[in-house]
């Protein structure tokens, strides 16, 4: 419970194969297709945060177990590989802690459930995108 913590994460499982490999196991259901950009970057994050909470490994197999679907989507990463998206997290989680301004950004996507009309309605003062 570090009072400078930046993140936590809590993964379905990990595995340690060796004293320097692990496998970080995520259980998903529902669909994976339209969805690899999202799980990609959880997946990028769970070994990221593996690496630094175990200093000694130095190979991550990320993988993704599809539940509804009986699939299997695995990336393995080395330690200087995984490393290497500390600062892009680092620069996005300190925008996200510290941004005070919300600017609205509609597009057809964020707007398609919105009940004053969806693609170019002009509901907003900002037009879509």
């Amino acid at each position: 419970m570090s009072a400078d913590a930046w993140v936590r994460i809590k993964l379905d499982a990990i595995a340690f194969m060796s004293s320097d490999y692990a496998v970080v196991i995520d259980y998903k259901s529902g669909k994976r297709y339209g969805n690899e950009i999202k799980h990609g970057e959880q997946c990028q994050l769970y070994q990221l945060g593996s690496f630094i909470r175990y200093p000694k490994i130095q190979k991550i197999t990320t993988e993704l177990y599809y539940l509804d679907l009986d699939e299997l989507v695995s990336q393995t990463y080395t330690r200087a590989q995984g490393l290497r998206f500390l600062s892009n997290f680092e620069n996005r989680l300190e925008t996200l802690t510290t941004t005070e301004d919300f600017p609205p950004n509609p597009n057809r996507f964020g707007c398609k459930w919105c009940a004053y009309g969806p693609a170019g309605t002009a509901h907003c003062s900002v037009g879509i995108q």
